[in-house]
């Protein structure tokens, strides 16, 4: 017997489910944290405080209560905010939700009032853990559909509210196994356009151009009497009626018969779905077995895929423990199967029937995602929602049988993650041709967010049939009714129309990553990848501080800065916090008026000195040194004379405010640092990190073994090394800009690490080094006047490739930057194409920027005078390597996430001598446009002012 998930009971009464604030259902691209505006309101919540399960009946739908569950930070705020129709069931308050990440929350007021938002939709179980008789905790866990486990926890004595929320939870929760309806069908948002409208049949096979000579529109399954599980409208042969498509019917797979899903606009070559049947059939035809596994084992894989992304993940194995829950693997075998449908329907003319055991899952994937390659019209917003209602939805895609909406049998084997391979494989081909589609990340995880959140309509049934047997359209309301009412939330700024081009996208493991702003999301330390509001003030800005109330008085208290630069700002604090607004008092009086506090401005304690001029003191080191104002330049000489090769301690960066400073220099005794903390950042040296980058290499060229691939990159350590250097540059980093405190950065000569460390801790702190002019400035600083030893390093002209002092250090840095890149895309002014160019001619002697070892070297070499600098040639072409994404939140600092599953092996310098690799010319051409545009409006502005 068939299981039918439920689907009578979908709509019989209104909806008691809880819904997702679409706020806190986003995630943005390369870093991601959840958006913290939009336009709904979330559904459910659970707050640190309050746990609310509410009820508010209106007139029409009294007695018919729905739940929601939310949990708010701001303990005064009683009751949550709710969507349309959405009501309070019941409210636990004191409740404490045990984050995975940082233990046990409870309810402390925070700015932006904190929110854990999850629709009742996407719970899959709820457990009870512990209890009266037990001595331990009173919990329960709701485990979710989409990556995330949430806990929460009351006091001991409180089991009898643990029991009313558990029961809640429950009924509401999982509506269908309760013999109440789906949210979705008490949902009453009004959008400007009927989503249910988004997909024409008949236009779409129109636009398609047909009917034609060979192929004929049909209203044959117009009462789904020949196919339950078909739409209404097929396109079959002309030369086959439609009594003869009835008997035919008769001995296919639950009636499903070939039908057309594409053709080629030149060759006519053809794409049809429909389910399996005996080889015999095809006698004269290619029988291809792409080796896709079933549901059963898709289903398998994602569970090992959320033991290992959530929550606590093994970061020394964390490629090899992703490498066995295979489920790159399986995304590669759909993508490789889809492509081989496309090259057959583009490259061969040849058409092609496409199969699985019923013709829905695997089917599906595959003509879809075919589809996208072959038509650039589906990788349009548009045009994918209309890919989505044809191949998905009209087709009988069981997304009641696979998601389980409201079931709380969890257990069920018809679940599987069908639709969300499905869309990885469209995020991949993403990621591979980032200008070739319109739509952007967000819009894939939104799709994905309301699979399962029962607010929309779209996902519900199994059928085109059953959908409107329940009236959804009419019920309901849509996805793409929210989604096409603010379609710049989900528009792509790279994209360029080329709805010609056949995309053929590279297969490789190597090629293919884990989705972390989908899969990882839910890490707090996932960095915002949208400027955060900052109030940045000078100190010195501020003319005077005064105090507002106090103590004594029934107001507010709090502080005034009356500023220079025409701003007065004013800050308040609680009633009962008047200690805390004395200490801020006395510190802003101490910091912003240093000279009357006898502390001197900043250059009064560093100077500039020449002491080294004729590179006497140090050859390795520039003429010009930035040194403390006390120390005299006989004293350098003399401590110069004590330290490795004579490289004392000197400023690299000071903080704008607190003056903390950063220090690179040689590696000294621990006891000359009798009152510092010492800390070993277990960074390797240069002959480790040589043979990982041998091990790299042998790994992505030329031949690779895809199906240990993961397991193979691991063993290289190349990311591992990449994780220390970038620890121990934000260890740095956080040192001085939240501890205030300075830090002297050692490495056994001075070179090497240290430049890695100062240099990538410069990046975090000071927006003026993720500029162009700033990132050149911190190389020729940092680098080459610091005496980075390039001509030792990488062997220029030398035929000693054994060499033991050859190493990639400059490589990993450069590797380093770009993983920022990827986390903060609009943090830097440059883009990819930047860092491969110096890399190029890091190698390439064109230039003599990295010749030599030393600054004295290159004067003494008269490099400046004989040879081109990289910059010349770099600045000369400065739109080729410019970022349009950049904002120059120059102020902000950058704080990275150097855990091993938010970096990526940069395939992009590493794997680019692929022959597969498609060329992104159409990306930086879109760039090109893009700082055009930018420029004119940026003109008009000045204009207008």
């Amino acid at each position: 017997m068939e299981n039918t998930g439920g689907i009578d009971s979908l709509g019989s009464k209104q909806s008691l489910s809880r819904q997702p604030s679409v706020n806190s259902l986003s995630s943005t691209s390369t870093s991601h944290s959840d958006r913290s505006t939009h336009a709904a309101k979330p559904p459910f919540a659970m707050s640190s405080d309050n746990v609310a399960i509410s009820t508010e009946v209106s007139p029409e739908l009294r007695g018919r209560p729905k739940a929601v569950a939310k949990v708010l930070r701001d303990s005064n705020k009683e009751e949550p905010q709710l969507l349309p129709k959405e009501s309070v069931q019941d409210m636990a308050k004191d409740v404490t939700y045990i984050c995975p990440y940082i233990g046990a929350l409870r309810g402390t007021l925070t700015e932006p009032v904190f929110v854990l938002d999850l629709p009742l939709g996407v719970v899959s179980w709820v457990e009870k853990i512990g209890g009266a008789s037990s001595r331990g905790e009173v919990s329960y866990g709701l485990v979710c559909k989409d990556i995330r486990n949430l806990r929460f926890a009351h006091k001991q004595m409180e089991d009898s509210l643990r029991k009313s929320i558990f029961e809640i939870l429950m009924k509401f929760a999982f509506p269908v196994s309760n013999g109440m309806p789906i949210f979705a069908f008490e949902y009453g948002q009004v959008y400007p356009e009927n989503g249910w409208k988004v997909y024409d049949a008949q236009a779409e096979y129109k636009r398609q151009g047909l009917p034609n000579e060979s192929w004929r529109i049909t209203k044959v399954n117009d009462h789904y009497e020949l196919c339950d599980t078909y739409p209404s409208t097929l396109v079959v042969p002309v030369n086959i009626p439609d009594e003869e498509l009835k008997r035919v019917a008769a001995f296919r797979a639950k009636g499903r018969i070939p039908v057309l899903s594409l053709i080629h606009p030149e060759s006519q070559a053809t794409m049809k779905g429909g389910g399996y049947e005996s080889e015999d059939a095809y006698q004269n035809a290619e029988l291809v077995f792409l080796d896709i596994h079933n549901i059963h084992v898709m289903r398998e894989s994602l569970c090992k895929l959320k033991e290992v992304v959530y929550p606590n993940i093994e970061e020394s194995h964390w490629l090899s423990n992703l490498d066995s829950t295979h489920w790159l693997e399986h995304i590669k075998l759909i993508l490789a199967g889809a492509l081989r449908i496309a090259d057959k329907v583009e490259s061969g003319k040849t058409s092609v029937v496409v199969h699985c055991s019923d013709g829905w899952d695997r089917t599906a994937q595959l003509t879809s995602l075919a589809m996208m390659m072959l038509d650039g019209h589906y990788r349009t917003i548009h045009g994918f929602q209309a890919l989505l209602e044809k191949e998905w939805l009209s087709f009988g895609q069981r997304f009641q049988m696979r998601i389980g909406h409201g079931d709380k049998n969890h257990t069920d084997a018809d679940r599987s993650p069908v639709f969300l391979q499905f869309i990885d494989c469209v995020w991949q081909m993403t990621r591979q041709f980032p200008a070739a589609f319109e739509f952007n990340e967000y819009f894939l995880v939104t799709i994905l967010d309301h699979l399962y959140s029962c607010l929309f309509g779209m996902f519900m049934c199994n059928s085109e049939q059953q959908r409107v047997k329940e009236e959804l359209p009419r019920k309901t309301v849509s996805l793409w009714a929210y989604i096409n009412s603010q379609l710049e939330e989900f528009t792509n700024p790279l994209y360029v129309n080329y709805s010609n081009h056949v995309l053929f996208p590279v297969v490789s493991m190597r090629h293919l990553e884990l989705w972390v702003g989908y899969y990882i999301r839910w890490n707090p330390r996932m960095r915002p990848q949208e400027p955060v509001f900052v109030l940045d003030l000078p100190l010195g800005v501020v003319s005077w501080v005064e105090k507002i109330g106090g103590a004594s008085s029934r107001g507010e208290v709090s502080y005034g800065l009356v500023c220079k630069d025409i701003r007065n700002l004013r800050f308040a604090h609680k009633q009962m916090e008047d200690s805390l607004r004395k200490s801020i008092f006395e510190i802003l009086m101490k910091f912003a008026f240093p000279v009357s506090n006898g502390m001197g401005l900043p250059n009064e304690s560093w100077r500039i000195t020449k002491v080294n001029d004729h590179y006497e003191l140090c050859d390795t080191y520039p003429s010009t040194l930035v040194v403390p104002v006390n120390i005299p330049d006989e004293e350098l000489k003399r401590v110069a004379a004590f330290r490795a090769k004579g490289r004392i301690p000197v400023l690299s960066l000071i903080h704008p405010e607190s003056q903390a400073t950063m220090k690179g220099g040689g590696y000294e005794s621990e006891d000359a640092y009798q009152n510092a903390e010492l800390v070993f950042l277990d960074i390797h040296n240069i002959h480790v990190m040589r043979e990982s980058l041998c091990k790299l290499k042998e790994v992505v060229y030329p031949n690779i073994e895809e199906s240990h691939w993961l397991s193979n990159l691991d063993s290289t350590h190349w990311l591992e090394h990449i994780k220390l250097i970038l620890a121990g540059a934000l260890r740095i980093a956080d040192k001085v800009e939240s501890g205030k405190t300075s830090v002297v950065v050692h490495c056994s000569d001075g070179w090497d690490r240290t430049a890695q460390l100062t240099s990538l801790a410069m990046m975090m702190l000071d927006g003026h080094y993720r500029t162009i002019h700033g990132f050149q400035a911190l190389l020729e600083k940092e680098w080459l006047s610091f005496g980075q030893r390039f001509q030792m390093r990488i062997g220029h002209g030398d035929k000693n490739h054994t060499d033991a002092d050859r190493s990639p250090v400059f490589l990993q840095f450069i590797d380093c930057v770009w993983q920022m890149t990827r986390q903060f895309p609009a943090a830097f002014e440059f883009n990819e194409y930047f860092l491969v160019t110096i890399l190029d001619h890091l190698y390439s002697c064109l230039f003599g920027m990295f010749m030599c070892n030393s600054e004295q070297q290159r004067v003494k070499e008269e490099l400046p005078r004989k040879t081109v600098s990289l910059w010349a040639y770099i600045n000369s072409q400065l739109e080729e390597f410019t970022n349009p994404l950049y904002v120059n939140y120059s102020n902000h600092v950058l704080f990275p996430v150097v855990s091993m599953r938010h970096l990526e092996l940069w395939v992009g310098y590493y794997i680019r001598w692929n022959p597969r690799m498609r060329p992104q010319e159409p990306v930086h051409q879109r760039y090109k446009e893009l700082l055009t545009k930018r420029a004119e409006l940026q003109k008009r502005v000045e204009e207008l002012q």
